[in-house]
């Protein structure tokens, strides 16, 4: 089959034609001809170069997308149990992500096996209250969130007015403080967390918390699986943690602002 001839080849043939038929040379200028089908090609060679490259990209994108590469590419979807939220690793410098206040979880929990669990010690730690009062801290809301990336649960307590002293340890009974009446709290062991100089309720009495967990939350997270505040007595805000076991936990604080303060409390899976 006769190959079809290119815009160049049509014009260099009809000007042959007119310069064949005419006694005086016709309009027919070459070099005009010439550098236009060269316009033309380095036209179509940017256009196949920039075809390839992209076809190059989105090839490179799936590829670096793929399950086990350790990449982020194109988004993997279907089928996987990926947690929604995440966090950074224990000991960065962010502070505690998660939840709602007022005693209600925000994120959900995964059985997906995630991160190692870090190496925290099941002793308990304190540390005291040191400025004056008034103001006293009060307690304004209460968060939870699972870090599966981080191999560990959270908890965190916002106080405004000033960063309060406190206890955290296991115990073996949760108690009501006041009356020392029991509580039944889901989980197989139970960790104290205890505010001193603070409270969690306002001058006439009512709940600074709303809703004020003051019956037991269920969280099901792998590790931690309830929470109560079980006392606002005597300048003492107290919150015990059902868990999954009795792992190591530790104790950070964050300060938002003079009058913001975060104490949370992250404890390991395993």
């Amino acid at each position: 089959m006769k190959r079809p001839m290119s815009p160049f080849e049509q014009e260099l043939v009809k000007a042959m034609d007119e310069y064949a038929h005419h006694a005086t040379s016709p309009g027919f200028d070459a070099a005009r001809i010439v550098a236009r089908e060269r316009r033309r090609i380095r036209v179509r060679i940017s256009l196949a170069t920039v075809s390839v490259a992209t076809a190059a990209g989105i090839a490179a994108c799936v590829a670096t997308g793929a399950p086990g590469t350790g990449r982020v590419g194109v988004p993997v979807v279907g089928g996987t149990t990926a947690p929604a939220t995440s966090s950074p690793a224990p000991g960065a410098s962010a502070g505690p992500t998660g939840a709602t206040g007022g005693g209600s979880p925000a994120t959900s929990s995964s059985s997906t096996p995630g991160g190692v669990a870090p190496s925290w010690p099941t002793t308990a730690t304190s540390s005291p209250f040191t400025g004056t009062v008034p103001p006293v801290p009060v307690l304004v809301s209460v968060r939870v969130g699972a870090h599966p990336e981080g191999g560990y649960d959270r908890i965190s307590l916002e106080f405004t007015g000033q960063a309060p002293g406190y206890h955290v340890g296991y115990v073996q009974q949760v108690v009501r403080d006041g009356s020392g009446a029991p509580v039944s709290l889901p989980g197989s062991a139970f960790l104290q967390l205890a505010f001193t100089s603070a409270q969690a309720h306002d001058a006439n009495g009512g709940s600074t918390l709303n809703p004020a967990p003051t019956n037991p939350v269920t969280v099901g997270y792998p590790e931690l699986r309830s929470y109560v505040l079980n006392g606002d007595f005597e300048g003492t805000v107290s919150v015990a943690l059902g868990l999954a076991a009795q792992h190591g936990f530790h104790v950070s604080e964050l300060t938002k602002s003079p009058t913001d303060h975060v104490v949370y409390i992250d404890i390991a899976r395993s």
